[in-house]
């Protein structure tokens, strides 16, 4: 596991980190973006690890999730339950799931199938969009 922190022009600090699945980072509109690598098998270790690092990229501070299943080859079901669990409202206003491929949109659609989900969710195949979306779902969140 690394952590990087850049420091910009102005005072917001830009935080990237990679993990054995997947690299993070936020971004200028406090969105903080997961990308899986190529081929991932996320297993339930994996997972931990991958929440692990969302939860202390903004602890305190509700964000909206860019997930990025890209060439994902598998996420296995506890993988996907244990992730779920940790999608809260007190986390996160709003997850998209961007799934530009079959698997990745089969995993997708699997995640959201599994149980209610409680914080808003969508999968998208176009990036724009599922980046359109969040902005609305920030603003709607400030309100």
């Amino acid at each position: 596991m690394s952590v990087s922190f850049f420091m910009g022009n102005s005072e917001e600090t830009i935080i990237k980190h990679k993990t054995a699945t997947a690299e993070y980072w936020m971004d200028e509109n406090d969105i903080l973006h997961s990308r899986l690598d190529k081929n991932a098998r996320v297993d339930e270790d994996n997972a931990r690890e991958n929440i692990a690092v969302r939860n202390c990229i903004r602890p305190n501070y509700r964000v909206g999730v860019m997930l990025d299943l890209g060439s994902v080859f598998s996420v296995n079901y506890e993988a996907r339950k244990l992730t779920q669990k940790h999608a809260t409202l007190d986390k996160y206003y709003a997850v998209a799931i961007l799934a530009q491929n079959t698997i990745a949109r089969l995993i997708g659609s699997m995640a959201l199938g599994m149980n209610s989900v409680e914080v808003p969710t969508k999968v998208f195949s176009d990036e724009k969009k599922a980046y359109e979306w969040l902005l609305e779902m920030k603003n709607h969140d400030a309100e």
